[in-house]
């Protein structure tokens, strides 16, 4: 039989940090392993993500490359209950996809989930890992410190094609309001209008009733001020 064999590469990069659901959430640099496989001509075959001395991993946005020529990406599977937030396969040749839990992701071997790709074309392949950053976080819990600045934090995942999540924080009682723009200028929708407590907060915002394109988002409160760019691709 012909093979195609799928060669191993490592990925490294860094991100802004971002939260989930915990009090203190830092995407930093994961390395991942893909192991060498191979599968038949005609067959699906399924590479595991392998992260390397991870740690206790909450949070995962990574990216892999591939030659659509010879692979047609099937799914992308999370290993254990961890969730799938986003999975954006509009490009062939490319996936990015961002999981979370309030456990750690990963099985006890360190695989973080799979890609299973179809094979079109004989050959030797080299998948190529992009980028893969992960989230160490400590869930929130009573008594938790207050931050000592207001703060806005980059959405995630960036871009999106479904969902995506906003972090921000409050060191003192504030009105909040968070309002989405598109790239005219023109108010898209109130995200958060409200008094809020302080604390660090995440705001869940569901993008399917809108079309691709870029988008802002701007909070105010009091006297502090920050806007966002995040990008919204079906």
């Amino acid at each position: 039989l012909n093979n195609l064999l799928l060669n191993k590469q490592n990925g490294l990069s860094k991100s802004p940090a971002v939260s989930s659901n915990a009090a203190t959430d830092t995407l930093l640099p994961v390395r991942m392993n893909l192991p060498a496989v191979e599968g038949a001509a005609g067959q699906e075959i399924s590479v595991p993500l392998r992260a390397v001395e991870s740690g206790e991993l909450y949070g995962l946005d990574a990216a892999v490359s591939y030659d659509p020529a010879m692979l047609q990406l099937v799914s992308v599977r999370t290993s254990g209950s961890g969730d799938l937030l986003a999975s954006n396969q509009q490009f062939p040749g490319r996936v990015h996809w961002a999981t979370v839990n309030s456990v750690p992701i990963g099985s006890d071997e360190g695989v973080l989930g799979e890609l299973v790709f179809r094979v079109l074309q004989t050959g030797t392949h080299l998948l190529t890992v992009e980028s893969c950053n992960g989230a160490f976080s400590r869930q929130t819990i009573p008594g938790d410190p207050i931050p000592e600045v207001f703060g806005l934090a980059q959405n995630y995942p960036n871009p999106f094609n479904a969902g995506t999540t906003i972090r921000y924080q409050l060191p003192r009682p504030a009105k909040v309001n968070i309002v989405l723009y598109n790239i005219r200028g023109q108010k898209v929708a109130t995200l958060v209008n409200e008094e809020k407590a302080p604390g660090y907060y995440t705001y869940r915002w569901d993008a399917r009733s809108l079309s691709s394109g870029i988008y802002f988002y701007r909070m105010t409160a009091g006297d502090y001020s920050a806007v966002r760019k995040l990008v919204l691709i079906k």
